[in-house]
Parts: C-alpha cells; sequence; structure tokens
C-alpha cells in the first residue's frame, strides 16, 4: 500500500486464533494511529479476506477496499497468517 505503514508482530502461542490476532492488532495499530478503525482483514488459515470485494485489480478486493478507506496501517500478524488494515478513525 502508498504510504502505509507495515507492523509485523509475532505471537507465540501454538494454536492463535483471529480473535487474539485482532486484539493484538487493535493494540499494536492504537500506538500509531489516534482512534483506530479496522477497514479490512485478511485470515491466510481460512483463505479469506474481509470485505470480500471482488475488483479488476492485480490486488486482493479486501486490500483495494482498504486502500480506497483510507488504510494507512497494516498489521502482519505471524508472516501473512492474519493481516489487518486500519485507517485514521478520527476527523481530526
Amino acid at each position: 500500500m502508498k504510504d502505509a505503514e507495515i507492523i509485523r508482530v509475532r505471537l507465540h502461542e501454538t494454536a492463535i486464533g483471529f480473535d487474539a490476532a485482532r486484539r493484538k492488532a487493535d493494540e499494536k495499530a492504537g500506538e500509531k494511529l489516534k482512534e483506530p478503525l479496522l477497514v479490512a482483514w485478511y485470515d491466510g488459515v481460512k483463505g479469506i479476506g474481509h470485505p470480500d470485494v471482488h475488483e479488476c485489480t492485480d490486488k486482493p478486493g479486501w486490500m483495494t477496499y482498504a486502500e480506497s478507506r483510507g488504510g494507512s496501517t497494516t498489521v502482519n500478524v505471524n508472516d501473512g497468517r492474519y493481516i489487518l488494515i486500519y485507517a485514521e478513525g478520527s476527523l481530526e
């Protein structure tokens, strides 16, 4: 993503799930953004992204959606197991 910050996180729990990954990602995004707003995510375990948007681009639809909604901070958990993209939620 253009001008986006990528935060890489390694969680060592053996069966890390989406909820635990999101809690950690929310925490990390909160260190960078005043009001982090989750705009898109990818679950590499299940192979699904949200929102499930079909775009005519060379990127997955969920990633294009995040970019078009101001996604500026990406938290990559365990080398792509989970990817969460945040935008600044405040209007300031």
